[in-house]
């Protein structure tokens, strides 16, 4: 089965993002349940409180997007553990495919000066063209 950037998967009961691979690594980002996104926003909410703007953007709780895809509005989709662990994906349904303001969103994400995610998966998603 063939799997593209933006593809949403289901692994272990948990929503995935496809975002890329090579060889040794399968790169994917959680979509956070309603819950956990509630929790994640309001911790963000307290740390930029506690923080400057520059400071909080540079923190690994920064590294989310906040999708607008139809399905999955408002979730949020956790970029700070992508390539930390390879659980033998399956990619056996693809349920849907986020739209290309969300593509965009966490392709702009990814690339963002201090962002978290693996050098690997920044030069890997610089060549996609979306």
């Amino acid at each position: 089965m063939m799997i593209n950037f933006g593809d949403i998967f289901i692994h272990r009961e948990k929503e995935y993002v496809f975002l890329a691979k090579t060889e040794e690594i399968i790169y994917v980002a959680q979509i956070l349940n309603s819950q956990e996104t509630e929790k994640i926003n309001r911790l963000s909410e307290i740390r930029a409180k506690s923080l400057n703007e520059r400071k909080y953007k540079d923190h690994i709780l920064y590294c989310i997007v906040i999708l607008q895809t139809k399905d999955f509005k408002n979730r949020i989709v956790f970029l700070g553990k992508t390539g930390k662990d390879d659980l033998g994906y399956v990619f056996d349904e693809i349920i849907c495919t986020l739209d290309n303001r969300d593509q965009v969103e966490i392709k702009n994400e990814i690339l963002r000066p201090g962002s978290p995610v693996p050098l690997e998966l920044k030069e890997l998603i610089k060549q996609l063209d979306i």
